[in-house]
């Protein structure tokens, strides 16, 4: 990739440290590479936990069902969806929002699109790549 993702965790980290009270929600895809090669991505909340969401090896799905591919990779949607559909649920508190990637792979999710429709309709800004 281009580095959108690193660029976009490391505003987050630095916005983090000179904004300790900064209420964050939202998600960030983290490339999952071994040597060198991108094997896959893993979805991260920006609140802690993550989930791989694309993979090229096989892994325990959380889907009953065989995951769909997008090339050779294998797509998680509930993975991802357990990660970034509670991040996109608005909260008055909220005073910014993380929403790294808007892609064909997100966008298998029927649940994100709503969410992510009343993010970019909220008046909290938005740090995100597309």
């Amino acid at each position: 990739g281009t580095g959108k993702s690193t660029a976009i965790a490391s505003i987050l980290e630095k916005l983090r440290k000179n904004h300790p009270r900064l209420r964050v929600q939202g998600f960030y895809q983290k490339p999952l590479l071994r040597r060198g090669e991108n094997i896959g991505v893993e979805s991260v909340s920006v609140n802690g936990p993550s989930k791989i969401f694309t993979s090229t090896y096989p892994i325990p799905w959380s889907a009953t069902r065989t995951p769909p591919f997008l090339g050779k990779h294998r797509i998680d949607i509930g993975a991802f969806e357990s990660i970034a559909l509670p991040e996109l649920k608005l909260h008055y508190e909220t005073e910014l929002f993380v929403v790294d990637e808007v892609g064909v792979k997100e966008l298998m999710s029927p649940k994100f699109y709503p969410l992510l429709q009343d993010v970019l309709n909220s008046e909290v800004p938005i740090l995100g790549a597309l």
